[in-house]
């Protein structure tokens, strides 16, 4: 049951941070008129960088004991070679992402961002051959429907702005897999 709940407050935590993050941009973006998306995706590393440097100053932390995180790697050559193409890709999806958030409302950005399960339905067909159960692509229809009907009455069309979303969905697909 311990389990459960921290597994439930990791998400809750996951998402009020995405949505804290997502709010956050746009209002820098639309308030300030602020228009260095590579200035904010810069800082935003730099803060998880420093983040990440707290934690390996920490190592015995209880929290990390929990989240059963004993040690964190060592930083070497061979290792940034090995998650350079990962990283790149990360940072390619969160500059998509916050230059799509520019671009279109916030209610449509997050209703195109719900479709990514299809997008990873999709590519699960594309590499596999095969259609998942029948159950699981009627719930993928469900969801995505819903998010149409959701984000109706906030339809303001950018098409830039809409192949940013859709971009950001594939390269979240992508890192997925």
């Amino acid at each position: 049951m311990a389990s459960l709940v921290t597994a439930f407050l990791i998400c809750l935590a996951y998402g009020l941070s995405s949505m804290l993050l997502t709010f956050t941009n746009k209002y820098i973006f639309q308030m300030f008129q602020f228009k260095r998306v590579i200035i904010i995706l810069f800082l935003q590393q730099v803060i998880i960088l420093g983040l990440m440097g707290l934690l390996r100053m920490f190592p015995k932390a209880t929290f990390l004991k929990k989240m059963q995180i004993h040690q964190l790697p060592e930083i070497s050559v061979k290792r940034l070679k090995k998650l350079f193409p990962l990283s790149f890709l990360t940072m390619l999806n969160i500059m998509c992402g916050i230059t799509a958030i520019t671009m279109v409302n916030v209610p449509m950005f997050l209703c195109l961002r719900r479709t990514v399960c299809f997008f990873v339905l999709v590519n699960d067909f594309g590499r596999t051959g095969r259609l998942p159960q029948l159950s699981l692509c009627a719930c993928i229809g469900l969801i995505v429907m819903g998010t149409l009907v959701a984000g109706y009455n906030d339809l303001t069309y950018d098409p830039l702005g809409y192949c940013f979303v859709i971009v950001n969905n594939i390269l979240s697909t992508v890192q997925m897999q």
